[in-house]
């Protein structure tokens, strides 16, 4: 237990209204936001089972019951979306602060890319016919050949690991119309465009970004590749770029 830390007793939901039209939020038959279109509100609520109802005039658009529950992090509130007709798409973002500036890629640049796979050409490296040879000229090409296949395979390992971590800067969220945030990065409010800190190197901020879905489709794909290609790890950092021009900096 950690001395002067309370357990809550509150938890926060941030109802982000992706329609068109004015929503109107009750939890527990109460009345509790009316939110615009393109808005988000943040409700705290008790702990527990809780009722949601959302209204878009007369028409019922989300009803579910949901617990909201502290869990493990029995010192930090609970924070959910609940996204009522599913028509947002997110993302966690990791925004690294350094000397260089932010974005430089828009979602043009990427489907650009996803269009044309492979803008350059072929990538065969092989394509000149082989020569044969005999004796000790043959041993040289042999042990030349085997030196390549090591820098080869290194040069795949480095490509995986770079794939990766950039995959971890870059998390698309479920399509599901309630989840829970389990980082403490900040939700819908802008960034502060410098950081300071005593620290070091470059620093970090997780943030939830909401995308469009062409963009979350890709990353949600992206994932998926266990061993991917130069150029598609160009791509990742592209998606990377996109998802944080769509995160407000102050």
């Amino acid at each position: 237990m950690i001395p002067g830390c309370a357990k809550p007793t509150e938890g926060y939901v941030h109802v982000d209204n992706g329609s068109e039209q004015l929503i109107v939020v009750f939890v527990d038959d109460k009345q509790q936001a009316r939110i615009g279109p393109g808005r988000c509100r943040r409700l705290k609520l008790p702990l527990g089972q809780r009722h949601f109802i959302v209204k878009c005039g007369d028409e019922v658009i989300y009803e579910e019951t949901h617990t909201l529950d502290a869990g493990k992090n029995s010192f930090r509130s609970p924070t959910y979306v609940l996204n009522p007709d599913r028509s947002n798409r997110y993302c966690d973002v990791e925004v690294v602060y350094h000397d260089d500036a932010f974005g430089g890629q828009d979602l043009a640049d990427l489907i650009t890319m996803i269009s044309n796979p492979n803008p350059s050409g072929s990538t065969d490296q092989d394509a000149a016919p082989e020569e044969t040879s005999s004796g000790g000229e043959g041993e040289e090409e042999s042990k030349a050949d085997a030196e390549t296949e090591q820098q080869r395979r290194r040069k795949n390992r480095a490509l995986v690991r770079q794939y990766r971590r950039v995959s971890k800067q870059l998390v698309a969220k479920g399509d599901e119309a309630f989840f829970e945030i389990h980082h403490s990065g900040d939700l819908f409010k802008p960034l502060p465009t410098v950081v300071y800190s005593r620290q070091s190197g470059d620093q970090k901020r997780t943030t939830l970004a909401r995308i469009p879905k062409v963009l979350h489709d890709y990353i949600a794909e992206a994932a998926r590749v266990k061993q991917p290609t130069a150029e598609q790890l160009e791509r990742l950092k592209v998606a990377h770029e996109v998802a944080i021009s769509y995160v407000p900096f102050r």
